[in-house]
């Protein structure tokens, strides 16, 4: 896929049950969140360009409903990068990942995303079903601001009973502007 209106069919067009690989040939702008629903299972890989890169202008960037799977990964002669840029910003509860259901990211990157607000930032794992796994790549350069300790944001951040397995890749850099920075990775 080239565009956000490919992916966005691409991703609509999946079959339930059915493992899906999308390619991503260019960089994309995503403009509309796009929704993982049950019983699809998706990977995004890149083209095996040098980069092929998704930059994120709405917030989350992706939503995966509780049944549903989504892995980023990297070719072995390209790589997928979840870029936010320098001048987006996604408000209350902004996520780039917001999963109900399993994440993997095994060798693509999430860098440079600005989150404020309420609940927000990178990924938001939530519900006793839901998982994420992070085998290889990278999280880093994001900035997550909150204004106090009751503002429940963090670079990953599990709630209500979601299982993160994190057996490799790279959570570093991450920019935390909150008075209990304690709670970011």
């Amino acid at each position: 896929v080239s565009s956000y209106d490919e992916l966005a069919a691409a991703v609509a067009n999946v079959q339930e049950n059915t493992p899906a690989v999308i390619v991503v040939s260019e960089d994309i702008t995503i403009t509309n969140s796009i929704t993982i629903s049950d019983g699809k299972d998706i990977t995004l890989i890149d083209g095996g360009g040098e980069e092929t890169t998704l930059y994120n202008t709405s917030s989350p960037m992706f939503m995966i409903e509780e049944g549903g799977k989504l892995s980023l990964e990297s070719s072995d002669s390209g790589k997928l990068i979840i870029d936010g840029g320098t001048s987006r910003q996604m408000n209350n509860t902004g996520h780039v990942i917001h999963c109900s259901g399993t994440f993997t990211l095994n060798g693509a990157e999430i860098c440079n995303t600005t989150s404020a607000g309420n609940y927000c930032g990178v990924i938001y794992i939530d519900g006793n079903s839901s998982v994420f796994e992070m085998k290889d790549g990278a999280i880093y350069n994001n900035k997550i601001n909150g204004s106090s300790i009751s503002s429940s944001n963090a670079t990953v951040y599990a709630t209500s009973g979601a299982e993160v397995n994190i057996s490799g890749g790279i959570i570093e850099s991450n920019i935390a502007e909150d008075t209990d920075s304690d709670r970011f990775v």
